[in-house]
Parts: C-alpha cells; sequence; structure tokens
C-alpha cells in the first residue's frame, strides 16, 4: 500500500485539534519541523504534547497557541537557555504542564508500545513527584515496592527520519527512541530525507526502525529537521536557534517571527528558499 502523500498540508491534516501526540528527535536533532510549521498553519490547537525532553519543536507549538497540556520532564534549549514560550505559558497559567520525569515518561511510553497498561519502576520514590502525579501507584511485589506508571498512548506521533519506502518503512541513523514513540502511537506521520526504493530499503535493513504496517504516512521534505540537524546529513542551524530565542523574548516578537519563518513560507521550499537552502529540483 502506498503511504505516500503529496505535501505537508495532507500530512498535518491527519492531526486533529485535542490530538495527544508526541514527537521525535529531542532538543536540536531531528525534529519534524517542517511538519510542525504545517500543523501550525492549520491553525490545530489544543493539543495534548507528550515528551520526555525537548526544545524548539515543543516551545514553537505552544508559542503558537496550539498546545493545551504538555506532560513531559524538561522543555528547553540546553546550554543556550530556557524555552520562552513554554516558560511565558507555564508563568502566565495559560499551559497545563504535567511534570514528570524522563524515566516515567519512557517507561510509560513503552507499556503503550507493548500494550501494557503500566510500567513499574523505583526511580521516582523519594521526590515529589509521588505526591504530584497521583495516578502514579505504589504496588508491593514480594516485599519490594514499586511504583506503576500508567501506559501512555499517543493520538499521533510525529517522525522525522533519513528515508523510506513508499511503503512506509522508514530508517533512522539517529535516535533509537524514536521506533518505540511510533509503536505507542495510534497514527505515525513521518517526514524524510529523500524517498527511495524497496530494494534500496533492503540493502541495509538494520536501519529500518519503523515497518510500514505500522505507518499512516509519510511525505519528502529534504532539511525537513531545520532549524534542528539530522545525523549524517546536516547539523542544527545555531544561527537560527539564536534568532529563534532572541526573537522569544516578547510574545509580540516571536508573532513577527511566526509571521516570518511560519506563515510567509507557504510551502517547504518556500522556507528552504528563504532560509538560503538548497531546493530539490
Amino acid at each position: 500500500m502506498n503511504k505516500v502523500l503529496p505535501n505537508l498540508d495532507e500530512a498535518a491534516a491527519l492531526v486533529k485539534d485535542g490530538d495527544t501526540i508526541t514527537i521525535s528527535g529531542a532538543f536540536f536533532e531531528q525534529a519534524p519541523m517542517a511538519l510542525i510549521r504545517a500543523i501550525i498553519r492549520r491553525g490545530v490547537k489544543n493539543l495534548k504534547v507528550v515528551v520526555a525532553a525537548h526544545g524548539i519543536a515543543v516551545d514553537i507549538l505552544v508559542g503558537a497557541n496550539s498546545v493545551r497540556t504538555v506532560t513531559g520532564a524538561y522543555v528547553g534549549f540546553e546550554g543556550y537557555g530556557l524555552a520562552p514560550n513554554f516558560r511565558r505559558a507555564v508563568e502566565e497559567g495559560r499551559l497545563d504542564f504535567q511534570e514528570s520525569a524522563c524515566f516515567a515518561i519512557a517507561s510509560a511510553i513503552r507499556a503503550g508500545a507493548l500494550g501494557l497498561p503500566f510500567m513499574p519502576l523505583k526511580g521516582l520514590f523519594g521526590s515529589d513527584l509521588e505526591q504530584v502525579r497521583t495516578e502514579y501507584r505504589t504496588f508491593e511485589w514480594d516485599d519490594e515496592e514499586v511504583l506503576l506508571v500508567p501506559a501512555i498512548k499517543p493520538d499521533v506521533c510525529l517522525v522525522h527520519a533519513h528515508r523510506a519506502d513508499a511503503e512506509g518503512n522508514v530508517q533512522t541513523r539517529g535516535s533509537s527512541w524514536d521506533d518505540t514513540l511510533a509503536e505507542a502511537a495510534e497514527r505515525i506521520i513521518v517526514t524524510v530525507e529523500e524517498i527511495v526504493s524497496a530494494e534500496e530499503i533492503r540493502r541495509t535493513p538494520e536501519f529500518t526502525k519503523i515497518p510500514g504496517f505500522v505507518t499512516t504516512a509519510v511525505v519528502e521534505a529534504p532539511r525537513g529537521a531545520h532549524p534542528t540537524g539530522c545525523p549524517f546529513e546536516y547539523d542544527f542551524d545555531e544561527a537560527h536557534i539564536k534568532r529563534y530565542l532572541e526573537m522569544g523574548k516578547t510574545a509580540d516578537e516571536f508573532q513577527n517571527y511566526l509571521d516570518e519563518y511560519v506563515y510567509g513560507p507557504k510551502t517547504h521550499d518556500d522556507y528552504l528558499l528563504k532560509m538560503g537552502l538548497a531546493v530539490p529540483a
């Protein structure tokens, strides 16, 4: 079955208001930014975002008023500073932040991927998260206590990867976490640097992380992770990240960022041209 969609707009249309989404990559690596910009342009609202730790991919959605809830451990830009839109929205009470820990989120996603109702873990004992996250339940097994973390099963997983074939077999050489995110989700929307033949995919089966039978849709989007990087393809755009953070200092200035880099370019090719990046022939 052919899973290829002709453009990002059709892929973004698969994300509905109120969906729970999770996002590939982390911080400055392999975030599906072209797809996220298309989702913002569609005006999708009230998303519930679940991430262990992430950066610009979450912050830009929050800044565009597309998000109602963020569940996770950390949203920021590591050594470059805090996430301006995320911080502002939490401080002003416009965003519900359900704080957890990276390992707890990862365990909950793994439970969802395995079709289990929960995952046991011990690392949160002694922290305030036991009181804050009342859905985490203590259970005793052979005189030993464990904490049961309920499974997370997102509606949609957004992924950027290196390549795929028309049947949706996706290969990546980056994050090893993305396949677990995809397995837990109901719908998996993937952008790739290039679409290749099935024969080409079969030459290196060790890189196939998401099989075609679980993939919902694939769109070819070269440099679709920009301004984050894509391992073995291109590095993150440090200058643009710094510009993003500078323009994110106030809500008004960030609206100017959205107008210039999200709403202004109507297509991914338009965005690449604006950024001075090569547009595929």
